[in-house]
Order: structure tokens, then C-alpha cells, then sequence
């Protein structure tokens, strides 16, 4: 007997102008669609969305002290809104270090640490993540430490004179689990006020 809380074989209704406000994923391996901003010192920046070499340098410091107040980092763009665990891949050029990830769900939150959306508490953030990482490895957040909704994603190293190569950056779309076509909604909504087709699908 089929199991009647599957979603095997649900299809999207039939094409039409609406398809234009589905905003939900054909995979759930989501990229990053382009390089929002830098900081410090980074090389390449644009090798990182066609899965080639971009490097993170750590900037220098003195007595414990570094130059800048910021870190080297890279921050990439999603393009909407995703969610779930993200997996970085370093190349070998990499160094042992700490590489730490902060979230937002707006580019006026970029930063050095995650925005509050996720926070329990009002105008309180949960920082950032962090993990250890060294030359052509693969390393995914695990599933209790992913993040709920973002788009922008913020990769930083934390260790002085550290050089972080990434080859690759991706999410894992951790919503609607039980869903195996997210694209099939099988059911539609079109009207001629452009608002309204925006509420509905929204």
C-alpha cells in the first residue's frame, strides 16, 4: 500500500504566468549565484562560483595585534532565500586554521556575525560558527548547528597567517523534507492584480 503521507509522483500544475512566483528550488543542493563583497584580502574572488580556486589570506598582525579590525573574508550571494547545512571544500593550498561562517538574511546585516533572525531573543545574534579545517578537505555544518533562513553567506578565516583556498561553497535546502519535488505545487493561483498573485504566493 502506498504510503498516503508521500509526495512521490505529486507534479507541479501545468505551466503558465505563474510559474514566475515559485520561488522554490528545482535541487536542493543550492550555489551561490555571485560574489556580494570582500574584505581584507582575497584572490580571485569570482573563481568561486565556477568551483576554481579562491583565496582567503588572513591579514597580518603584530604582537598579537592585527593591522585592520577586520578579517579577510568573502561574502556570496544565494540569490533568495535558503536554508540548511553548508559544505566547504578547501584546496591544497590551504592551511590548517579555523574558518568561521556568519549568516544574514539581508545584505544591510552582512557581517562578521550572523544577523538576529534566528536569534530567541530581540536584537541578539548568535555569532558565528566556527570549524577547523586544513588542506583538500570537505567539510559539512552538521544538521543540529544548520541555519534557518539566509542568503548571504560570510567565509572568514580566524587563524593569523592563514590561507584559506576554497574550491567549492553550497547549501543543503533542509525545508519541506518530506517534499520530494519542491517546485510541485499542485495547485495554482492567477489573477490580473499583480499584488494579489504576490500575497498568494508569498
Amino acid at each position: 500500500m502506498k504510503d498516503r503521507t508521500s509526495t512521490a509522483g505529486v507534479e507541479p500544475g501545468f505551466p503558465g504566468p505563474w510559474d514566475q512566483y515559485n520561488f522554490s528550488p528545482a535541487s536542493r543542493i543550492q550555489y551561490p549565484i555571485r560574489i556580494h563583497r570582500t574584505t581584507g584580502i582575497v584572490e580571485n574572488e569570482a573563481n568561486l562560483l565556477d568551483f576554481k580556486s579562491t583565496f582567503v589570506h588572513a591579514l597580518k598582525q603584530s604582537n598579537g595585534v592585527k593591522y585592520s579590525e577586520l578579517y579577510s573574508s568573502i561574502t556570496v550571494d544565494f540569490g533568495k532565500e535558503v536554508c540548511g547545512p553548508v559544505t566547504l571544500k578547501s584546496g591544497r593550498t590551504s592551511t590548517d586554521q579555523t574558518v568561521a561562517l556568519a549568516y544574514a538574511e539581508s545584505s544591510q546585516w552582512v557581517g562578521f556575525d550572523s544577523d538576529d533572525s534566528s536569534s530567541l531573543r530581540p536584537s541578539v545574534s548568535d555569532g558565528h560558527f566556527e570549524f577547523e579545517i586544513g588542506p583538500n578537505k570537505t567539510y559539512t555544518v552538521p544538521m543540529e548547528k544548520q541555519r534557518g533562513g539566509y542568503r548571504y553567506l560570510t567565509i572568514f578565516t580566524k587563524t593569523p597567517g592563514a590561507i584559506l583556498e576554497i574550491i567549492g561553497v553550497s547549501a543543503y535546502f533542509t525545508s519541506m523534507p518530506h517534499w520530494q519535488n519542491l517546485r510541485a505545487y499542485p495547485s495554482y493561483f492567477f489573477c490580473n492584480d499583480e499584488l494579489l498573485n504576490r500575497l498568494w504566493y508569498h
